[in-house]
């Protein structure tokens, strides 16, 4: 028969230290893993949510206080092909095709602060079909708990970017969507619904020309040709429709020769300071232009701390080229055909490459642009979900989006850098064979 211990006389069952009574002191509950992983998840859903949210707000003001919105020159310029039946000289959309204006037409005819408004959530859907898309095309053999919140640390890693386009009015994410779902389309075998989708990115932007290269590589002809109908068609009837034949013939003239082509020249030999040479654009040409020359210098300017040669215009021009080619070259030989059975597991990867190549062949690289990264650092956090190297991956990107604050940093092409990193980790684990790539558990 069990005696009750007493503080003289302690019972055999422990020292008094280790007993308690369950009457007095309550026990702490017991949290596993997954539940906290899932606490986690959670936090991370509700923090996506309200980054959206807060996106509205400075909208919303922006669009109320009459502050910079390039929504606001997109809108400008839909009311001038309106009221004049031709293309403003000064329209924000120079660098994109002649009837890039045209659509604005109807976001013209709204209150700004409503067009405002209605752009922003069509610029969320376009968001959450971007990360919908990643999680069909990208993540779709990952056990579903890990495909959500891989998923989600990848959104939320990407967020600041998003949110920063999604305020200003940008489009990018509507590219870079239409661009995978293209790409995804087309390797799958559906050439007509694959090369209409990614030609309707080449019509929102001609970066993803990159992508009807691509197709062309892995022998995908009818959807590459699909895709430059679909966007020489969009392109010339909407510019005919608006502009007439001639005018439309004229302007196309006069982008070609100063966008088109003209603003990789300028950039690279102009001795003044152009729009493009803000520090916000951190694009290949323009990071060359700063460590290479001091052209566009001025004495306050922070780019005087990065430059470490005094390059003429016709040596920038080469070095750029030698550099482009580079990259081109890399790209080929990651993103060639691969055989590896039925099913190619290398093939997410490529084309998360192609689109993230966008960034390295564009003029301009603004800070939203990064969100060509989204599918690549989904493929990256798969492969290192929980590992070392997902850490170390994961801290270097949010440490990079944080050096945006500093000048210097944004002088020196931290963007810039920070896309060939993501490059690199993503083309790390390829084997030099071409064989399948390395798998890791999920």
């Amino acid at each position: 028969m069990l005696t009750q211990a007493t503080p003289n006389c302690p019972s055999r069952r422990g020292p008094p230290w280790g007993r308690s009574d369950p009457h007095t002191i309550p026990r702490l509950p017991i949290v596993t893993d997954s539940e906290s992983a899932a606490k986690w998840e959670r936090a991370g859903t509700i923090l996506f949510g309200l980054l959206l949210l807060v996106g509205l707000v400075i909208t919303m003001d922006r669009a109320t206080c009459y502050k910079t919105l390039d929504l606001r020159g997109f809108c400008a310029a839909g009311q001038y092909v309106l009221e004049h039946g031709t293309r403003d000289p000064a329209s924000n959309l120079g660098r994109y095709w002649p009837s890039a204006d045209v659509p604005w037409i109807f976001f013209a005819q709204m209150p700004f602060v409503l067009a405002a408004l209605v752009w922003y959530l069509v610029g969320c859907a376009t968001w959450l079909g971007l990360l919908q898309s990643i999680q069909r095309s990208i993540l779709g053999d990952v056990e579903p708990v890990r495909r959500r919140r891989i998923l989600l640390a990848s959104g939320l890693l990407a967020m600041p970017l998003a949110v920063d386009g999604l305020c200003l009015g940008a489009f990018h994410v509507l590219m870079v969507w239409l661009m995978l779902e293209g790409l995804h389309r087309a390797c799958q075998g559906r050439a007509g619904a694959g090369g209409l989708l990614l030609g309707l990115a080449v019509w929102v932007k001609l970066l993803p020309l990159l992508g009807v290269a691509f197709l062309v590589l892995h022998g995908k002809i009818k959807a590459a040709t699909i895709a430059i109908v679909v966007a020489i068609g969009l392109d010339v009837t909407l510019s005919v429709a608006a502009f007439g034949p001639e005018t439309a013939w004229q302007e196309h003239l006069r982008w070609w020769e100063q966008a088109a082509t003209g603003t990789t020249i300028r950039q690279l030999t102009s001795p003044f300071h152009e729009d493009e040479d803000r520090l916000t654009n951190q694009s290949v040409a323009i990071t060359l232009r700063r460590f290479f020359s001091t052209l566009g210098n001025t004495p306050d300017s922070p780019r005087r701390f990065v430059t470490i040669a005094h390059l003429r215009g016709e040596q920038l021009e080469q070095l750029f080229v030698a550099v482009t080619a580079l990259l081109a070259s890399a790209l080929v030989f990651f993103c060639r055909p691969i055989r590896c059975g039925p099913n190619n597991l290398h093939a997410p990867a490529q084309i998360a490459m192609a689109i993230l190549a966008t960034l390295w062949l564009s003029p301009v690289m603004w800070s939203y642009h990064l969100t060509a990264a989204t599918p690549a650092l989904a493929i990256i956090l798969k492969r290192y979900w929980g590992r070392r190297c997902g850490r170390i991956a994961v801290i270097v990107w949010l440490a990079c989006l944080c050096l945006l604050a500093f000048p210097i940093a944004r002088a020196a092409g931290v963007l810039l850098w920070l896309s060939l990193a993501t490059g690199a980790l993503l083309a790390w684990p390829v084997h030099p064979s071409g064989a399948r790539p390395v798998s890791e558990p999920v």
